[in-house]
């Protein structure tokens, strides 16, 4: 099996060959292990509703989890403003800064 991959690799030209050095490359950087440090932001989601089937207007929810350090000692019902939160709509458009109310804390 060696033999065949050695003479199939030499019946590629030098092009050919670069090509497939450098997606062998990629594969194995996209494949190799890294590390990720999560600081601050845990998760997110976003859904949207429309009050009915004629209305132009979308209601956003967006749900997010957050070290609860990093907006200093929050309780309950209290509101904070993350640093660069707007919502880019995706049309050269976005919301006003975002404000998010603590709705549940984890102790643990």
């Amino acid at each position: 099996m060696n033999q065949f991959l050695q003479s199939t690799f030499k019946s590629f030209s030098m092009k050919k060959k670069s090509i497939f050095l450098m997606l062998m490359f990629a594969l194995m950087a996209f494949l190799a292990p890294t590390s990720a440090e999560a600081s601050h932001f845990r998760y997110g989601s976003i859904s949207w509703t429309r009050p009915n089937d004629a209305s132009r207007v979308v209601t956003f929810k967006i749900t997010t989890g957050w070290r609860i350090s990093y907006f200093g000692g929050v309780s309950i019902g209290a509101t904070v403003n993350p640093s660069s939160g707007n919502l880019n709509f995706g049309d050269a458009t976005s919301s006003a800064t975002l404000t998010y109310v603590v709705t549940s804390i984890n102790a643990a």
